[in-house]
């Protein structure tokens, strides 16, 4: 960006000293030049920070409204409130140096990082700070939160501070993994964990697909199919069943043969949904002419409550 000075007429300054504006020109370039090259500090973390599932938190450089929201605060001894606390007391004892937000100063988008940038001293030496993130844009609209250590401030650097185990943001009633508010503000029943009654968690389906899905019963799983190629049409033997076309929800097709002292399931087959029903060709197993003679079932493998 170009600077514009003005003295005693318009004109840009380049390089040379404006006519009419002698020693106090070259001045103000010589300070200008200065504080450009003040150290400066600057608080970041290298580490993502991740979601239960393991996906980076979201935040796009210059998009505040739609990343994950950073706080950067002071405290006295040591002390850090939750953000359960009431607001008037949190700022109090752990006062807010910086409001930032994941994707700040980064340019990889969703990478569940931040960088901000402080005047030198901002932050002093004799104080201790901790940064702390939550999962979505505010306090009232996020699920999870994670704090770091506290670190001590300084004239100049860099403190790459690594976030801790994620926390939820109020009580949880049900013990779903969300917290009560969260689920009032989103028409969810903070006493079911299951509010659509369809057979998936309200967790598990706000945290595969979106928080609109624990209001909409969705087609339950049912019982696996298999379908032979009289019954089907096709010229494979198939196993079939209903599913959520979550694009991050991996299903498993696991087989056991039916033999004598039992056996172990063993995978098949693995993937995601991008329609209501699955349908996977198991001729593999089947044989030429008789159907599977074992067992087949479906698992939904995820970290959750």
């Amino acid at each position: 960006m170009r600077r514009t000075f003005k003295c005693g007429h318009a004109g840009r300054f380049r390089k040379r000293l404006i006519p009419g504006c002698g020693l106090a020109a070259l001045v103000m370039f010589i300070a200008v030049a200065a504080q450009a090259q003040e150290p400066v500090l600057v608080v970041g973390n290298v580490m993502p920070v991740n979601d239960p599932l393991g996906r980076p938190f979201k935040g796009i450089n210059g998009s505040p409204e739609v990343s994950a929201r950073v706080e950067i605060r002071a405290t006295f001894g040591g002390v850090i409130l939750s953000p359960t606390n009431e607001e008037a007391q949190l700022d109090f004892f752990n006062p807010l140096m910086r409001v930032s937000y994941i994707g700040h100063d980064v340019p990889i988008p969703d990478s569940g990082l931040f960088s901000e940038t402080f005047a030198s001293n901002e932050l002093h030496s004799a104080t201790s700070y901790y940064a702390r993130v939550f999962d979505w844009t505010s306090r009232d609209t996020s699920i999870y939160y994670a704090d770091t250590l506290p670190f001590a401030g300084m004239a100049s650097g860099t403190i790459n501070p690594e976030f801790g185990a994620l926390a939820l943001t109020g009580p949880d009633g049900d013990g779903d993994g969300l917290p009560d508010a969260w689920e009032w503000e989103n028409n969810l029943n903070p006493g079911e964990r299951d509010s659509d009654d369809d057979g998936y968690g309200d967790w598990f389906e706000v945290f595969h697909g979106t928080d609109e899905q624990p209001r909409n019963p969705d087609a339950a799983l049912g019982e696996v199919q298999i379908q032979t190629p009289a019954e089907s049409g096709e010229e494979v033997y198939s196993v079939s069943w209903w599913t959520i076309p979550f694009p991050n929800m991996l299903y498993q097709l696991q087989f056991r043969p039916e033999v004598a002292g039992g056996a172990s399931f063993s995978n098949i087959w693995s993937g995601t949904a991008t329609d209501d029903q699955l349908v996977i060709d198991v001729q593999d197993w089947a044989g030429t002419n008789e159907p599977p003679k074992g067992f087949f079932r479906v698992t939904v493998p995820y970290d959750g409550p």
